[in-house]
């Protein structure tokens, strides 16, 4: 059970990173809340692939966390997270540096996330 919040905190120190100083963006765009929600998505899924390992690894995180796509053995997942912020922060630049935050109409779902933290993830979209 520690090493799970050890990783949802280490998810969430990724996705809220720089809070303080980011700024905040709130969406309102349908084309840039589609573009927020797949990335969204795909840090989800590559979410679950390492929590799955963790579980299967009796709670040893050992193998199973993607600090870059080096060491991360689950190539797919980081390269779909990697490729739909990158992607969308070359559509939409203002969002360099800042919380970006949209809510999806139809189901009310919010997501948040920080530019600045994935993009220090992904080696700056390198």
């Amino acid at each position: 059970m520690k090493n799970l919040f050890a990783v949802i905190a280490g998810i969430t120190v990724l996705l809220v990173s720089g809070l303080a100083i980011a700024g905040a963006i709130d969406l309102t765009d349908k084309k840039e809340i589609a573009a927020a929600s797949k990335i969204s998505a795909s840090i989800d899924r590559l979410g679950e692939k390492v929590m799955s390992c963790i579980e299967a690894n009796n709670g040893s995180r050992e193998g199973c966390v993607c600090l870059s796509d080096k060491q991360c053995k689950f190539k797919k997942e980081y390269a779909d997270a990697k490729e739909s912020f990158c992607s969308a922060l070359t559509q939409y630049p203002h969002w360099r540096g800042k919380l970006v935050n949209s809510r999806l109409a139809a189901t009310g779902e919010s997501y948040s996330f920080s530019a600045e933290g994935l993009a220090k993830q992904f080696n700056d979209c390198q």
